[in-house]
């Protein structure tokens, strides 16, 4: 689900897709190796357990949603620039922020 790439010890297969990486700015196609899941939540729990590397500490200590999102990027967890903006937009559109900090009432009263 999360496109988390194959990484030597990882204990996942390898599966191959066609992608394209962010270099200078410019897209490039490629294929790349991602590991692969046998079903939905080994996906879900590996990415929490990538999530959890201090390199993401940033991600997880921000402020807000788009303090949190430029640190996704700045962390190096996707190589496209817009990355920030996709994920604001994504986060806007879907109203994603009212899990934010939010008490449980709160996330019922909003999702309603």
């Amino acid at each position: 689900m999360f496109g988390i790439k194959w990484t030597e010890g990882s204990g996942y297969e390898i599966e191959e897709f066609n992608t394209h990486e962010f270099i200078n700015g410019v897209s490039i196609p490629m294929v790349c190796r991602f590991r692969k899941y046998d079903t939905i939540e080994d996906s879900i729990l590996d990415h929490g357990k990538l999530l959890n590397f201090s390199r993401y500490k940033s991600v997880i200590t921000s402020k807000d949603y788009k303090e949190a999102s430029q640190n996704v990027y700045n962390s190096g967890y996707g190589t496209d620039y817009e990355c920030r903006e996709n994920l604001i937009a994504i986060i806007e559109r879907n109203k994603l922020y009212v899990y934010d900090c939010a008490p449980r009432s709160e996330i019922a009263k909003n999702t309603e």
